[in-house]
């Protein structure tokens, strides 16, 4: 229980800001990555488990790493710094410094870090102006993994967007595994990647009986309510608990007032900055294929589902943002056992279908 409530009792605070000025050559980003900002994916056409990163500084350079634990030959970990050109319109090298000890072993390596910028961001420039807001899936011809391929995108990837190639027979090839954000210039999370935490495929069940009753009432805080009935139990000031079953936390956030002055939707950035963040929570290993955005009006709905090995359980997380005035949003935060929420959908989606904005 403690493990349970402890996972879902987290501050949320946001800083968002849509003066982004960065993007690398060639691109134009949907949501544009901010410096500091990384992405690692899971190579499938090593033979031993692979690891390839990027870290974005600004638009004029990159941090680019391979990471194998049980490489056969050449080393283990390489991370390089390339400089590029930001007035051409595709990726151009003026510079390289190599970050970590390297042989002539590694000469392949460093041409294949070189070859995936050039081609990722080939591919993502011919999607410049496609709406990314929902996942974009392209069948594409890509010699570097074997030919005919099915690409997806994402709005909420940092650097290219990019989520997964699978092969024409449906084979992983490359997977998204982790993204980030570097909290200073003394953040060596990206340099000291190790690889993603397993998940269970088959996790413990819950086997929670959730007892459903008539009488409802509205409950509110920070500018939201909902209707809950009498099994909910209020533990603080804007938390409840549903026994050992589901968390509702009800806040509210104040985005930065240039969206309003520019005419921007802070939507996906909210949606984005909440995705972002689960990825640094070692009881949280997100399941990819689970993850959905949906975004009617002024309310948007962000669900994924996460393993969470402290207690081998899947948990369904839903935050749902309802815009209010003088740039305040709603925020409702809705943490499930997965399994329970998949036997008593309707009940905890009628909670959040009674929410307002209550100012």
């Amino acid at each position: 229980m403690k493990t349970f409530y402890k996972t879902f009792l987290l501050a949320i605070i946001f800083s968002l800001c849509s003066t982004f000025i960065f993007c690398i050559p060639g691109i134009k980003e949907f949501i544009p990555t901010e410096s500091g900002e990384y992405v690692y994916y899971h190579d499938y056409t090593f033979k031993d488990e692979t690891y390839i990163g990027f870290l974005y500084y600004d638009e004029f350079t990159l941090g680019l790493k391979y990471y194998s634990p049980k490489a056969q030959q050449g080393s283990k970990d390489i991370e390089i710094a390339v400089s590029l050109n930001p007035l051409k319109d595709a990726p151009e090298l003026t510079g390289e410094k190599v970050l970590s000890n390297v042989s002539n072993d590694d000469v392949f390596i460093l041409n294949y870090l070189h070859e995936l910028l050039y081609q990722f961001a080939a591919y993502r420039k011919n999607i410049n102006d496609v709406d990314l807001s929902k996942p974009l899936v392209l069948q594409e011809n890509f010699s570097q993994f074997g030919g005919d391929v099915t690409m997806t995108y994402d709005f909420y990837i940092p650097v290219f967007n990019l989520r997964s190639i699978t092969s024409s027979d449906g084979k992983k090839l490359f997977e998204l595994a982790s993204i980030g954000k570097l909290s200073s210039s003394q953040d060596s999370s990206f340099s000291l990647y190790t690889g993603t935490l397993k998940s269970n495929s088959d996790p413990k069940p819950s086997n929670y009986e959730l007892k459903k009753q008539g009488f409802r009432k509205r409950i509110s805080a920070s500018n939201s309510s909902v209707l809950l009935d009498n099994q909910w139990n209020k533990i603080a000031d804007n938390v409840w608990l549903l026994g050992d079953c589901a968390t509702l936390v009800l806040a509210s956030i104040e985005i930065d007032s240039s969206f309003t002055e520019n005419g921007e939707d802070p939507s996906l950035y909210l949606a984005r900055s909440y995705l972002n963040s689960i990825f640094g929570d070692i009881d949280c290993i997100p399941r990819f294929e689970s993850i959905s955005v949906n975004m009617s009006d002024k309310k948007t709905f962000v669900e994924n589902i996460c393993y969470t090995p402290s207690i081998d359980k899947d948990l369904k997380n839903i935050r749902y943002f309802i815009k209010g005035k003088n740039n305040t949003y709603s925020v409702i935060i809705l943490t499930i056992l997965s399994d329970a929420y998949k036997t008593n959908q309707k009940y905890f989606d009628n909670i959040l279908k009674s929410a307002k904005y209550s100012k």
